[in-house]
């Protein structure tokens, strides 16, 4: 009896993993290497460190290094940049790209234009931050794989103070205490001192011409096999997107 029961019950448990793994929402997102198109593609100017890749956008560009996020021209296509001179994998790293023609308070999810980060504006869309949760980066010759755990429009000053490199663990946390809070979703995603962050920023104008506010996506390392789309709530941040959207997110498309 004992061991009919132990049979019934290991079988239940098997029915309910595989009801789980069944309607668990995966991320169609794969790595993709771009070793070889980082070797590729040579700019004169600027030093290639990496490359970048955003899940749902035509985001998948090499990075370069700049010594001021002043210095990179308006007209260079396809790049983005960073301020980290050293091909480090550090606790935090900051990638920028311009914003050119996605600045309006109503932005698109994507057109022909788009060439830098622009497509970025297209988690202020609920529907679409649900879907896309995934950044790849490219460093050393390594692919690292980031989730997504906060999207915020957050002022230029806040986000200057908060510069690329190592932390130490109070730091850190406190870091990410200020992603979160500033998010304008919910991420059922645990984040801590020992995660690695990275954060892809571009301007806006969302807002209107007078607030000095920058669109900034964070993500944290997570195991490059790692493909769960988590659960996404949008909260009460998200009231000052949805006004400024006036129902943009059916009239998005070029």
């Amino acid at each position: 009896m004992v061991y009919l029961l132990l049979v019934v019950l290991c079988g239940l448990g098997l029915l309910l993993l595989f009801c789980f793994s069944f309607f668990e929402k995966k991320s169609q997102f794969t790595i993709e290497s771009r070793t070889d198109k980082l070797k590729e593609k040579k700019n004169d100017k600027y030093k290639n460190i990496g490359w970048i890749r955003v899940e749902g956008t035509n985001i998948d560009m090499p990075i370069v290094y700049s010594s001021s996020d002043e210095e990179l021209p308006v007209t260079e296509e396809g790049y983005s940049w960073t301020l980290n001179e050293e091909e480090k994998l550090y606790d935090y790293i900051k990638i920028y790209g311009h914003n050119i023609f996605n600045l309006s308070a109503t932005p698109k999810k994507e057109s022909k234009l788009f060439k830098r980060f622009e497509e970025l504006m297209a988690f202020v869309y609920y529907d679409f931050a649900k879907e896309n949760q995934y950044i790849q980066l490219t460093l050393n010759n390594e692919e690292h794989l980031y989730q997504i755990f906060s999207v915020g429009i957050i002022e230029y000053k806040d986000i200057s103070k908060i510069s690329p490199g190592n932390y130490s663990d109070k730091d850190l946390k406190n870091n990410i205490k200020f992603f979160e809070k500033e998010s304008i979703y919910n991420y059922n995603i645990s984040v801590d001192s020992e995660d690695k962050l990275i954060s892809l920023i571009t301007c806006t104008k969302m807002y209107g011409t007078e607030e000095d506010v920058q669109m900034i996506i964070t993500g944290k390392k997570v195991n490059n096999k790692k493909r769960n789309l988590e659960k996404v709530v949008k909260n009460n941040n998200y009231k000052k997107v949805e006004k400024s959207l006036k129902g943009a997110d059916t009239n998005e498309n070029v």
